[in-house]
C-alpha cells in the first residue's frame, strides 16, 4: 500500500497590484519565529531541501511550485524538522503557501498563525471566498480532509469584537454615558422625590452597567484568545 504523504495545508492569495513579493522584510514578519533556508543555490538550482518538499507536493502541482519557488522555512518548535513552502504562480498573480504537518492540529495552529500575519499585509488581497485546503497524498492521488474559509476582515482584535458585539456595544455605552452623567450632575433634595426617585434608579442602572462592562472585558479576553480567522469545516 503506497505510504502517504505528510499532511500539509494550502492557500492561494492574490497578489495585491504593485506588491514586491520578493521583499524578504515581508516574510520575515509573515514567517516570523521560522528559520529561513536558501531556496535556490549559486547556479540557479533548487536547493536539496527544497526538492525534498516539493516532492511532498502533489505531482499535478510540482512543476509550477519548482518554477516559482519563493520561500523555504522551517518551524523549528516542530516534532519534525516540516517546513512550510512559498511559491508563485506561473501567472504571477497568486502566491500559493504551503504549511507541512505531522499532526491535524499543528497544521491548522501554525497555517492560522501565518494567515493572521497576511490578513495584516497590504502586498496581499484577501477577497471574500478564500479557502484553505488540509490534504493529503497517497499513491499520487490528492485527498482534501477539510477546508475552511478565511475571514477577509482586516483589522485588530478590537476591531473584530467591536463588529462582532456592535449592537451590545453601542447600547451599553449609551446607558453608561447617560446613567453617570445623571449620577455626577444631578443632586436630588431627597430620596422619595420624583427627582430622588429617577437619582436612585440611575444609580441601580449604572451599577448594572458597570457589571454588564466587566463581563464584556472578559468576553473580549476570551475573543481575543479563541477567536478563529479561518472557519474549518468538520473532516
Amino acid at each position: 500500500m503506497p505510504a502517504p504523504t505528510y499532511l500539509r495545508t494550502i492557500c492561494t492569495v492574490p497578489i495585491a497590484p504593485g506588491a514586491d513579493v520578493h521583499d524578504m522584510a515581508l516574510w520575515s514578519r509573515i514567517f516570523a519565529g521560522w528559520r529561513f533556508q536558501a531556496v535556490r543555490d549559486e547556479t540557479g538550482q533548487l536547493t536539496e531541501a527544497v526538492e525534498r518538499a516539493t516532492k511532498l507536493v502533489w505531482h499535478g502541482d510540482a512543476d509550477e511550485v519548482r518554477r516559482g519557488a519563493l520561500i523555504y522555512a522551517v518551524w523549528p518548535q516542530a516534532n519534525q524538522r516540516l517546513p512550510a513552502l512559498v511559491n508563485l504562480t506561473d501567472d504571477r498573480q497568486f502566491v500559493t503557501v504551503r504549511v507541512f504537518a505531522s499532526h491535524l492540529t499543528e497544521g491548522q495552529r501554525l497555517t492560522e498563525q501565518l494567515v493572521v500575519r497576511m490578513l495584516r499585509e497590504r502586498a496581499f488581497t484577501f477577497v471574500p471566498g478564500v479557502r484553505v485546503a488540509l490534504a493529503i497524498t497517497v499513491g499520487e492521488v490528492r485527498t482534501d480532509l477539510t477546508s475552511g474559509q478565511v475571514s477577509v476582515q482586516r483589522g485588530s482584535v478590537l476591531s473584530g469584537f467591536y463588529r462582532q458585539n456592535k449592537y451590545l456595544l453601542n447600547v451599553t455605552l449609551a446607558v453608561l454615558l447617560i446613567t453617570l452623567s445623571v449620577v455626577l450632575l444631578i443632586t436630588p433634595e431627597g430620596n422619595y422625590t420624583p427627582l430622588g426617585k429617577f437619582y436612585g434608579l440611575s444609580e441601580r442602572v449604572l451599577s448594572a452597567v458597570l457589571l454588564n462592562f466587566l463581563l464584556l472585558i472578559s468576553q473580549f479576553l476570551f475573543f481575543a484568545r479563541h477567536h478563529n480567522v479561518i472557519a474549518w469545516d468538520a473532516p
